[in-house]
């Protein structure tokens, strides 16, 4: 993993009417897996936050009331990109989740699916941002990130909960 697995400094605005809480993720659809890569869950995040520190993805760094679900490495925190070396360029979608809810009814023993199954049912809108990374040559060769995209405005809606499907990066 790269980067330290410092979470990203994060803010939002203007949620839409009803919103009585939030969720935070990160998701990577270009893994080498069926279902993706969830790198970040964070899910609890009072209604009156409206920005996460850089490093807000550890357990002692989060909001007060939030917690972590086990992301896919298996950790309940942030874990950084880390695709694998010499695969195509992968994208990580941040997204802010604006929920209907402050209780989503799960604990930290939720699995990401799980999660992210149950806050398509609470999603009021959300907002995200995607940025690319590539790691070039063979394993232990240098990383290299690319550009990321501008901060997205929370959309108003029917929104499911993983990130939007965005066309896949050509392989060429």
């Amino acid at each position: 993993m790269s980067g330290g697995n410092v979470s990203p400094q994060l803010s939002w605005a203007d949620p839409p009417e009803g919103t009585k809480g939030y969720a935070v993720t990160c998701f990577d659809p270009d893994a080498p897996t069926p279902s993706g890569f969830w790198h970040w869950l964070l899910v609890g995040i009072p209604a009156d936050v409206t920005s996460l520190d850089e490093g807000a993805g550890t357990a002692d760094k989060a909001p007060r009331g939030a917690f972590h679900v086990a992301n896919d490495f298996g950790a309940k925190k942030y874990d950084g990109a880390a695709p694998p070396a010499g695969d195509h360029n992968h994208r990580y979608l941040f997204a802010v989740h604006a929920l209907d809810t402050d209780d989503l009814g799960l604990d930290d023993s939720a699995s990401a699916a799980v999660t992210a199954f149950t806050m398509g049912g609470h999603t009021l809108a959300r907002g995200a941002i995607s940025a690319g990374y590539t790691v070039r040559g063979r394993a232990g060769g240098p990383r290299a990130p690319t550009a990321t995209a501008p901060a997205a405005a929370l959309s108003r809606g029917s929104t499911p909960a993983a990130p939007p499907a965005v066309p896949p990066t050509s392989h060429a």
